[in-house]
C-alpha cells in the first residue's frame, strides 16, 4: 500500500510564531527580515553555537523582539512540545532536512525502526540538477537552477527572476509526480514568508507524522505493497519550494 501525501496548499496560519532553526549566515538573514516583515511576531531561534546567538545580541539591529535557546534545532522542537504549536511557523536555516529529521526523530521515539535507504534511480533521472553528496545515498538534492540564485528571490509563480524566462513548473509538483512504486511519499512545500525566507506550519508536520501513524496501522501482516513487510515500507520524504529542494530516503518498519 503506497501513499503519496502532498502539503501544497497556502496555510491560513498567520506568521504569529515563528521559530528559525540555526543561527549561522541564513538564519540571521530570515531574523532581520522576518522581524522587520512581522514586527509583532514571537520569534525564537535556536543554535547549538553559544556564540553565534550572541553575536545575534550584539547591537540589536531587529525590528521585532526575540528569544534565543541553545541547542540542538530539531531535537528541540521534537523534545518539547511547548516550543511549537500547529500554528508556528518552522523556517529550517541550517543544512538539515528538517522535516525529514523531525518526523524521524518522532517515530523513533515511538518505537519505529527506519533505516536510511539509497534515493531510487528513477527518481533522480526525473528530477533536474539532481546532486548526492559522497556518503549519502539517502540524501537527494535538486533545483530547477544551474546557478546561484539571489538570496532575496521573491519566488514569483510566472517566471524565474535571474533569467526572466517563463517557469516551466513548480519543483514540489515535480517531485510528487515522479515518485516511483512502491514507495510511499511525505511532500512539503517550502512557503516563502519573506524574500528568500521559507518555512511551513508545525501543523503540517505533524499531519505528516499522523499520516505515516495512520498507514503503519492499515498494512496487512505480511505485505507493504510490493515490498514484504520484514524488508520495511520504502519512504520519500521531501522538502521544496518553487525551485530548490532535498529528499530523503529510507525504510519505515511497523512492526
Amino acid at each position: 500500500m503506497a501513499i503519496i501525501k502532498t502539503f501544497f496548499t497556502q496555510p491560513e496560519i498567520s506568521p504569529k510564531d515563528i521559530f528559525i532553526i540555526g543561527a549561522g549566515t541564513f538564519g540571521k538573514k530570515a531574523l532581520e527580515r522576518l522581524s522587520s516583515k512581522y514586527p509583532t511576531s514571537h520569534i525564537t531561534i535556536v543554535d547549538r553555537s553559544e556564540e553565534a546567538l550572541s553575536n545575534l545580541s550584539r547591537n540589536n539591529p531587529y525590528s521585532a523582539s526575540f528569544r534565543i535557546i541553545k541547542g540542538d534545532g530539531v531535537e528541540t522542537i521534537v523534545q518539547n512540545k511547548k516550543i511549537i504549536q500547529p500554528e508556528t511557523w518552522v523556517i529550517p536555516a541550517i543544512p538539515v532536512h528538517v522535516a525529514s529529521e523531525w518526523i524521524v526523530r518522532k517515530l523513533m521515539y515511538k518505537g519505529y525502526n527506519l533505516n536510511p535507504a539509497p534515493i531510487p534511480e528513477d527518481l533522480q533521472t526525473k528530477l533536474p540538477n539532481p546532486f548526492i553528496m559522497a556518503g549519502r545515498n539517502d540524501l537527494l538534492f535538486i533545483s530547477v537552477a544551474s546557478f546561484i540564485c539571489p538570496d532575496n528571490c521573491p519566488e514569483p509563480p510566472e517566471k524565474c527572476t535571474h533569467t526572466g524566462k517563463p517557469r516551466t513548473g513548480n519543483l514540489y509538483e515535480m517531485i510528487a509526480d515522479a515518485i516511483p512504486e512502491p514507495w510511499s511519499a511525505l511532500v512539503f512545500r517550502s512557503f516563502q514568508l519573506s524574500p528568500g525566507v521559507g518555512g511551513y506550519p508545525a501543523l503540517y508536520l505533524m499531519e505528516g507524522l499522523k499520516t505515516l501513524e495512520e498507514l503503519g496501522l492499515s498494512i496487512p501482516n505480511q505485505r507493504v505493497g510490493l515490498i514484504p513487510r520484514n524488508a520495511g515500507h520504502p519512504l520519500i520524504i521531501a522538502t521544496a519550494c518553487r525551485c530548490h529542494g532535498v529528499v530523503s530516503a529510507l525504510t519505515l518498519h511497523f512492526s
